[in-house]
């Protein structure tokens, strides 16, 4: 072969390494990621009549941390419209709350991977049942990211289409795979 042959093949066994180190670094970081959801009755169509039978008005936030580093420094505040009738905190992890009438402030040092916190509240009734009991909410964490279900969902959508995109069609590769294989399952079925 002459040297034009193996300056391509060394050449794209260099980039093939180059890439190779990117994505080991890239897979292997440590990143705090919580994913948090709000649930609350305001959310779901329901008659005023159903309504006038609860007593106060549940409020569910759902807590979880999907990285693969611990979270540091948790503190969630959640400000409400009308006063708070109870709370309950449901996790592993060492918390502390501070609440005022209207007013939760919770504190956790750290949330490890794949743990979970949810915080349950009751607030009297509001004026008109139908709108949220929330005046606002704030999660921070000393370093990674905190994300909404949401979020998370477009951020995979993102994921997806660059995967999708990539050079000649190699993100296509591994569904084509998929399909052949589900398909000649199908036919060993049969």
């Amino acid at each position: 072969m002459d040297q034009t042959v193996w300056t391509i093949i060394f050449g794209a066994f260099g980039v093939l390494g180059v890439l190779f180190g990117i994505y080991k670094h890239f897979a292997t970081l440590k990143v705090a990621e919580l994913v948090f959801d709000i649930k609350e009755i305001s959310q779901f169509s329901l008659p005023l009549e159903f309504y006038k039978d609860i007593p106060s008005m549940p409020l569910l936030v759902d807590i979880e941390n999907k990285g693969n580093k611990a979270a540091t420094n948790l503190i969630l505040t959640l400000d409400f419209k009308s006063k708070i009738v109870s709370k309950r905190v449901d996790t592993s992890e060492n918390y502390e709350v501070e609440n005022e009438d209207d007013k939760i402030v919770l504190k956790a040092q750290k949330l490890n991977p794949a743990e979970q916190i949810r915080v349950y509240v009751n607030c009297e009734k509001t004026n008109n049942p139908t709108k949220t009991i929330l005046n606002g909410y704030n999660l921070t964490i000393s370093e990674g990211n905190v994300l909404t279900k949401d979020s998370l969902i477009e951020k995979q959508k993102v994921i997806d289409t660059l995967y999708d995109a990539l050079p000649f069609g190699l993100g296509t590769i591994p569904k084509a795979v998929i399909k052949v294989s589900e398909d000649s399952n199908k036919e060993l079925k049969n």
